[in-house]
């Protein structure tokens, strides 16, 4: 597995995170991906990373309940949310 990483700053759109640094690594078969970001931008990332055959692993609410986001949680958008995303095919 590689490590190390990219800082890459989420100001509200992940477009430039997504096509930047994380695509690419998708791409180049790195072997999971970690991040902290709110709620709607963790919402996008899991829709783009499905697209390429990438889960989100874990995903938890840091200080708080634990819970994934969706749209249907109110307030999912402004919590804060670590998260791992792998390729589908490693359970």
């Amino acid at each position: 597995m590689k490590q190390g990483g990219a800082l890459c700053p989420i100001d509200g759109d992940v477009t430039r995170a997504w096509f930047d640094v994380l695509r690419p690594r998708i791409a180049n078969g790195d072997a999971r991906l970690v991040g902290v970001t709110r709620g709607d931008a963790m919402f996008c990332l899991r829709t783009l990373a499905a697209d390429m055959g990438w889960k989100v692993e874990g995903c938890h609410e840091i200080g708080g309940y634990n819970e994934e986001p969706t749209p249907s949680v109110a307030g999912w958008s402004s919590r804060t949310y670590a998260w791992t995303l792998v390729p589908r095919s490693a359970t």
